[in-house]
Protein backbone atom coordinates (compact mmCIF):
# COMPACT_ATOMS: atom_id res chain seq x y z
CA UNK A 1 0.00 0.00 0.00
CA UNK A 2 1.90 3.59 -1.26
CA UNK A 3 2.14 6.01 1.85
CA UNK A 4 1.73 9.78 1.21
CA UNK A 5 4.33 11.40 3.76
CA UNK A 6 3.25 14.99 4.72
CA UNK A 7 6.23 17.20 6.36
CA UNK A 8 5.30 18.39 9.69
CA UNK A 9 8.34 19.86 11.53
CA UNK A 10 11.66 19.95 12.13
CA UNK A 11 13.46 20.41 15.32
CA UNK A 12 17.41 21.42 16.01
CA UNK A 13 18.57 19.74 19.09
CA UNK A 14 22.06 20.26 20.44
CA UNK A 15 24.02 18.18 22.96
CA UNK A 16 25.93 20.06 25.12
CA UNK A 17 28.37 19.05 27.70
CA UNK A 18 27.82 21.17 30.88
CA UNK A 19 30.67 19.22 32.97
CA UNK A 20 31.68 15.83 34.54
CA UNK A 21 30.00 13.78 36.92
CA UNK A 22 32.72 12.25 40.33
CA UNK A 23 33.68 9.14 38.06
CA UNK A 24 34.62 11.61 35.51
CA UNK A 25 32.35 10.95 32.64
CA UNK A 26 30.48 13.97 30.95
CA UNK A 27 26.97 15.18 31.41
CA UNK A 28 25.32 16.03 28.67
CA UNK A 29 21.99 18.41 28.29
CA UNK A 30 20.09 19.08 25.54
CA UNK A 31 19.15 22.51 23.84
CA UNK A 32 15.93 22.66 21.19
CA UNK A 33 15.27 25.01 18.38
CA UNK A 34 11.88 24.33 17.17
CA UNK A 35 9.86 25.79 14.40
CA UNK A 36 13.04 25.19 11.51
CA UNK A 37 10.99 25.11 8.54
CA UNK A 38 10.96 21.63 7.14
CA UNK A 39 11.92 22.03 3.51
CA UNK A 40 15.45 23.50 4.90
CA UNK A 41 18.75 21.46 3.58
CA UNK A 42 21.02 19.27 6.08
CA UNK A 43 23.47 21.99 4.96
CA UNK A 44 21.12 24.86 6.06
CA UNK A 45 20.46 23.15 9.29
CA UNK A 46 24.00 22.06 9.88
CA UNK A 47 25.05 25.94 9.66
CA UNK A 48 22.15 27.32 11.69
CA UNK A 49 22.78 24.69 14.67
CA UNK A 50 26.92 25.69 14.28
CA UNK A 51 25.82 29.41 14.78
CA UNK A 52 23.82 28.79 17.49
CA UNK A 53 25.79 26.91 19.15
CA UNK A 54 28.78 29.31 19.42
CA UNK A 55 26.74 31.28 21.15
CA UNK A 56 26.22 28.66 24.30
CA UNK A 57 28.72 28.90 27.40
CA UNK A 58 29.11 24.96 27.17
CA UNK A 59 30.82 22.81 24.12
CA UNK A 60 28.40 21.37 21.35
CA UNK A 61 29.39 17.89 21.26
CA UNK A 62 26.95 16.59 18.89
CA UNK A 63 24.28 18.57 16.49
CA UNK A 64 20.75 16.68 16.16
CA UNK A 65 17.68 17.20 13.25
CA UNK A 66 14.50 15.85 14.43
CA UNK A 67 12.16 15.81 11.44
CA UNK A 68 8.38 14.86 12.33
CA UNK A 69 5.57 13.56 9.25
CA UNK A 70 2.55 12.63 9.12
CA UNK A 71 1.98 9.29 7.52
CA UNK A 72 -1.19 8.19 5.60
CA UNK A 73 -2.37 5.66 3.13
CA UNK A 74 -2.99 6.42 -0.42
Amino acid sequence: MPVAVTPLETTIRLRVQVGTDASGDPVLRSRNYDQVKPAATDQEVFDVAAALAGLHRYPTVQIIRVNEAALAAV
